[in-house]
């Protein structure tokens, strides 16, 4: 009789757990529920809108699994697919620059162009990264170390980082088929690859306008420079995802500093269009990923490339550029999950007289998830 007694105890105890459990769970959604939906009435609250970053974006999550000496796994192949690089036009361009402000989104726009055409254009991702330090006037300044790159004097290949240098699909094309078979050592694997290829091209976020108005003054009709331009927001929350989360007063001050920043170098980039016509491009990186077939197809255009669909869509898929359009807007958004919106208008505060030159806009009071906020790619000034 005792074993019965304690099996219907033990049910009845369950019943009573289930009893006070189930109200206390739903009590618990609700308040859940409620405290999401006031998110965005806390001015404190994080702007939970959509995602973004550019060099740290969606190709990184697809080079997660890194294989050996910087040789990327699936669908890599496809930057090998070659079918010529054709010039259009009667550009006599052979060598390309492509510049922004660290994190400002040159990596993806660099690797969309150039790790199309492994065997057409040597493409150095960043060359002047691990430079040594200049201690006397006898020592190159940057600007020189990149013409000897560009010449193929590449005897400065220790200076090379050797993680950028395998972003470039044109090194490990000549280290694959042909260094690699014969033990070529890498200074002079690089030298091979550069003197192969018909188009040199760089990406760097380390000179300065006035060492690009020098490259430009030097190489003349020679040389094409694209300038990407980022989201001053997505510049600071990119910075300070790695630092400790700045008082207001500071992140304010480092607003204005990299609004200004960008104002001046973008007019610079105007004055050299003018000095140089049809040298040099300003593009944005919101556009390349917001429009990636137009963007792409015009400065293909611009640069004089002629690119066909499979090249184009290769590109595509391998940037993740090809993603639903959805997920391209939270990959250009991020930053706005980084800042409270009370950080977002000091933000704004520090850069509005700035905007309408960057071409960007300030976020408005009434927030929603549906607003971009930049100048669309049919009304921006190239």
């Amino acid at each position: 009789m005792r074993a019965p007694r304690c099996l219907v105890r033990l049910v009845m105890w369950l019943g009573a757990v289930v009893i006070v459990a189930v109200p206390c769970t739903l009590l618990l959604l609700l308040g859940t529920r409620e405290d999401n939906a006031s998110l965005l009435r806390d001015p404190n609250a994080p702007v939970i809108l959509v995602a973004d970053d550019a060099d740290d974006g969606t190709r990184q999550q697809q080079r997660q699994n890194f294989i050996g000496q910087g040789h990327v796994g699936r669908n890599y192949s496809l930057w090998t697919t070659h079918q010529g690089l054709q010039q259009t036009g009667s550009s006599l361009a052979r060598l390309f620059l492509v510049y922004a402000l660290p994190h400002g989104g040159g990596g993806l726009v660099s690797e969309a162009i150039f790790n199309v055409h492994p065997k057409d254009v040597f493409f150095l991702y960043e060359p002047l990264h691990n430079l040594p330090p200049i201690t006397s006037q006898t020592h190159m300044r940057p600007v020189e170390w990149l013409q000897l790159m560009l010449n193929c004097s590449l005897g400065v290949a220790g200076h090379l980082h050797l993680p950028h240098l395998w972003k470039s699909s044109s090194f490990r094309f000549t280290h694959t088929s042909h260094c690699h078979p014969h033990q070529v050592d890498m200074a002079k694997c690089v030298t091979i690859a550069c003197k192969r290829t018909k188009f040199r091209a760089v990406f760097t976020t380390q000179l300065t306008m006035a060492e690009i108005t020098e490259l430009l003054t030097a190489y003349q009709h020679l040389l094409k420079v694209v300038m990407v331009v980022r989201d001053p927001r997505a510049l600071l929350a990119t910075h300070f995802r790695s630092h400790p989360r700045p008082l207001l007063w500071h992140l304010q001050m480092q607003a204005e500093r990299i609004c200004i920043t960008m104002a001046a170098k973008i007019s610079s980039a105007r004055s050299l269009q003018h000095r140089f016509p049809g040298a040099v491009l300003v593009l944005h990186h919101e556009h390349l990923v917001s429009y990636p077939v137009d963007v792409l197809d015009a400065v293909n255009q611009f640069l004089g490339f002629g690119v066909s669909h499979h090249q184009l869509a290769a590109t595509l898929a391998i940037l993740g550029l090809d993603a639903p359009e959805q997920e391209r807007l939270q990959l250009i958004n991020m930053w706005q999950l980084d800042f409270t919106l009370q950080e977002v208008r000091q933000v704004d505060k520090s850069c509005s007289k700035y905007y309408r030159g960057l071409e960007y806009l300030p976020v408005p009071y009434t927030i929603t998830t549906r607003n971009n906020f930049f100048v669309p790619w049919l009304d921006a000034k190239l």
